[in-house]
């Protein structure tokens, strides 16, 4: 079931790192991190705002509230839904950002011939940010993938990741192979190639820690603490 989309204006960095962090497996996070984490719960209590103004999206892009995916209501914009039987493309966003950020490339894929879709992903899209750090392994985010397809009555389709959102796509590109037509990473590398580089590469260590220093309170130590837990749950 479909409807008009009502949006958050308000979401932090830190407020989006509970949904990023899902990708990396939350659920193994130090406990300061985690903690960071449970302390975004009570920002789920900001008020709705109306739907996207005409003005914020490109002329053939329409927001919409996609309901049923794994018991969540997500968010997604969408192009090229005038025509059916169109081959689908799902756009998956990364951190901190949200499905507005492909919005500049919807319309050129519409004009190509494609149903584009990019939704807002659990921890992102307002209502739909569920409490349990359980709930962001990235098993849940891929499946959420698929059951928006589902939902669209969309079989198979190909996706293209950013940052994160890529993350979720190499997991779908193992899970769920019977399902994609192709799959395009931005930014993010097969997650073994990732954590190869994060053992043997000091530079690559170093980026992550930056990336994660706006986190509250975080020391050093804590850092290298994720970082071996991390690598700990990686088989190659």
């Amino acid at each position: 079931m479909l409807n008009s989309i009502r949006i958050d204006s308000a979401l932090s960095r830190r407020h989006l790192f509970r949904g990023a962090v899902a990708a990396l497996g939350a659920w193994a996070l130090p406990s300061k991190l985690q903690a960071a984490v449970v302390r975004t719960q009570t920002q789920d209590q900001l008020q709705e705002i109306g739907p996207y103004p005409p003005e914020w999206l490109p002329d053939g892009v329409r927001s919409r509230f996609v309901h049923g995916i794994n018991g969540l209501r997500l968010h997604v914009l969408e192009a090229g839904f005038e025509s059916p039987g169109r081959p689908a493309v799902l756009l998956l966003h990364g951190f901190p950002e949200l499905a507005y950020s492909w919005r500049s490339v919807m319309v050129p894929l519409a004009e190509a011939g494609y149903h584009v879709i990019a939704p807002d992903q659990r921890g992102y899209s307002q209502k739909a940010r569920p409490n349990s750090i359980e709930n962001y392994k990235i098993d849940k985010l891929s499946d959420d993938v698929i059951n928006i397809a589902n939902q669209f009555d969309i079989n198979k389709f190909h996706v293209v990741g950013h940052d994160w959102g890529s993350a979720v796509g190499w997991h779908l590109s193992s899970k769920y192979s019977n399902r994609l037509i192709s799959f395009t990473a931005l930014s993010v590398p097969h997650i073994d190639a990732f954590f190869e580089m994060m053992k043997t590469n000091k530079e690559q260590q170093k980026k992550v820690a930056e990336d994660m220093s706006f986190v509250e309170n975080v020391t050093e130590t804590t850092m290298v603490q994720f970082i071996h837990t991390m690598l700990s749950l990686i088989h190659i």
